[in-house]
C-alpha cells in the first residue's frame, strides 16, 4: 500500500508541459504523452492545418491527430479557451495571435512549462518565469526527409535554383544538401507534364526521369511521378514508398511488378510479404491458404491482367505470399518483393524483409506512419530504415502526401 501510495505521489509531481503547434507537426515522435498538456489552441491549429493547401503540412497534421488519440489517455487536457487577462497587464499584446493565447495559458497556469521550437515564443516564456524545455530533434523524424523538394518558380531564390537544377549544375546539389536519388519538383500545380516538373540527383548530375507507359499506369501528380520513376528504374534496387490513405503507395507498387514481371520479364515472380494479424486467423474461413488470403487483398485487388489472372500466377510460380515471420532464411532471387504496411514493421523486421533480396531481385516497402498502430509510434522501425537508407545509391525513399483515391476518401481521412 506505501510504495502504491509513493508511485502514485511521483506520478502526481511529474511536470507537464504545453507544447506549441509547431513541436507537434515537426518532431511529434519525440514527445512523452505522460508531460504533454493539450491546449484548445493546439487542437484549433491541428484542425486546421487539416484542410490545409500544402498537402504536406495536411499530411503531418493529420499524423499528429492519430498520435493525439492513441495516447488520449496518458495526455493531460486544457480545453479552457484563453482570453488575454494577466498578459495585458505586462503591455499591450495581440488577442488573435495564437502564441500570445499560448502565453496567457501559461500565466494563469504557473506549474506547467513550455516545450516549443519557436525562438520568440520561448524567450517570452522564459522571460514570464516559465520553464522552457528545449526539445531535442529526433534525427529519425520522417518529415525530416521525404526524398525530394519542392522549388516554388514564383520565388525569384527558387526559381534561380531551378533554372540552375535543370541547367545540370552540380553546385547546387551541395547547397540545396541533396542525398543520392532524391528528387527536385517544381512546385507548379497547372503544371501536368511530370517529366519537365522533375529532375532526380543521382549523385553526379541532374537526370530526368523515367516514367512507365501510361497503359501501364499515369501518374497524377509529381510526387507519384517521382515513385514511378524510382520503380521503373533498374538500378534503384530498394524503394520506400510512404504516404497517406488514397496516395496510390500500393496500387502504383503491384500494377509497376505486373509489368515488370508478367510483360516484360525482368523478374520471375511477384513476392507479397505482409505481417498478418495471427490473433484474429483462426476465426476465420477455409484452409491457412484462404484464412491467409485476406491478408493480400489489398496487392491482390490491382492484378488486372486479363491472361494472368491471380489464381494462374500462383499455379505457374509467378506469385507467392509470405507472412513476414516466415521469411527467415529464404533467399528470392529474380523476384519483385512488395511489403505492405511496413510501417507496422520493427527495425528488425524492415531488415529480414530486405536480407531476402537476392540475385537480380527488387523489394518495395509500401506504408503510413499515420497508421501505424500504437506499438510503434515511439519508436517506428520504417522511420529508423528511412534514416538510416536514404542517400545510398541503390536506395530511393518517397513520402506521397497527396489523396487520389476520392473526395469522400479526403473526408474521412481528414476530418475523423
Amino acid at each position: 500500500m506505501m510504495i502504491g501510495d509513493n508511485m502514485m505521489t511521483t506520478e502526481t509531481k511529474m511536470k507537464k508541459f504545453v507544447v506549441d503547434t509547431n513541436v507537434v507537426l515537426n518532431n511529434i515522435s519525440a514527445l512523452n504523452p505522460n508531460e504533454v498538456v493539450v491546449t484548445t489552441m493546439l487542437l484549433r491549429e491541428i484542425e486546421k492545418h487539416k484542410s490545409s493547401r500544402s498537402s504536406d503540412l495536411a499530411y503531418r497534421a493529420r499524423v499528429a491527430q492519430h498520435w493525439l488519440t492513441l495516447h488520449q489517455d496518458r495526455l493531460e487536457y486544457n480545453t479552457k479557451p484563453y482570453r488575454l487577462n494577466k498578459l495585458l497587464e505586462h503591455g499591450e499584446y495581440d488577442e488573435q495571435y495564437v502564441d500570445n493565447q499560448f502565453l496567457e495559458c501559461l500565466l494563469q497556469n504557473p506549474e506547467y512549462g513550455l516545450i516549443t521550437e519557436d525562438m520568440l515564443l520561448g524567450i517570452q516564456a522564459h522571460g514570464f518565469g516559465v520553464e522552457v524545455k528545449q526539445l531535442q530533434q529526433v534525427s529519425t523524424d520522417v518529415y525530416s526527409y521525404k526524398g525530394y523538394t519542392k522549388l516554388d518558380p514564383n520565388d525569384d531564390v527558387e526559381a534561380e535554383l531551378i533554372d540552375r537544377v535543370w541547367m545540370d549544375d552540380k553546385t547546387v546539389a551541395d547547397e540545396m544538401k541533396l542525398e543520392i536519388n532524391q528528387y527536385v519538383i517544381i512546385d507548379d500545380p497547372s503544371q501536368q507534364k511530370f517529366k519537365e516538373m522533375v529532375r532526380r540527383w543521382n549523385g553526379e548530375s541532374f537526370v530526368e526521369i523515367k516514367l512507365p507507359e501510361y497503359r501501364v499506369v499515369k501518374p497524377r501528380n509529381a510526387e507519384q511521378a517521382c515513385a514511378l520513376d524510382a520503380l521503373n528504374n533498374p538500378d534503384i534496387t530498394s524503394v520506400f514508398i510512404l504516404g497517406l490513405a488514397g496516395s496510390g503507395k500500393t496500387m502504383m507498387s503491384v500494377k509497376m511488378a505486373q509489368e515488370k514481371t508478367i510483360r516484360k520479364g525482368d523478374f520471375g515472380r511477384i513476392a507479397l510479404m505482409r505481417k498478418a494479424d495471427v490473433s484474429s486467423v483462426g476465426f476465420l474461413p477455409g484452409d491457412m491458404d484462404e484464412k491467409m488470403g485476406v491478408f493480400y487483398e489489398t496487392f491482390v485487388q490491382h492484378l488486372d491482367d486479363p491472361i494472368q489472372d491471380p489464381v494462374h500466377m500462383s499455379e505457374n510460380g509467378q506469385l507467392t505470399k509470405h507472412e513476414i515471420s516466415f521469411v527467415k532464411g529464404l533467399s528470392m532471387d529474380s523476384t519483385l518483393i512488395l511489403v505492405d504496411e511496413c510501417s507496422d514493421l520493427s527495425l528488425k523486421e524492415i531488415r529480414n524483409c530486405g536480407t531476402r533480396v537476392g540475385k537480380d531481385s527488387k523489394i518495395v516497402f509500401t506504408g503510413d506512419f499515420a497508421q501505424t498502430n500504437d506499438a510503434f509510434v515511439k519508436s517506428s522501425g520504417i522511420i529508423e530504415a528511412v534514416n538510416k537508407l536514404k542517400g545510398d545509391p541503390q536506395c530511393a525513399i518517397v513520402v506521397l502526401t497527396q489523396d487520389e483515391r476520392s473526395e469522400t476518401c479526403k473526408m474521412f481521412a481528414n476530418k475523423l
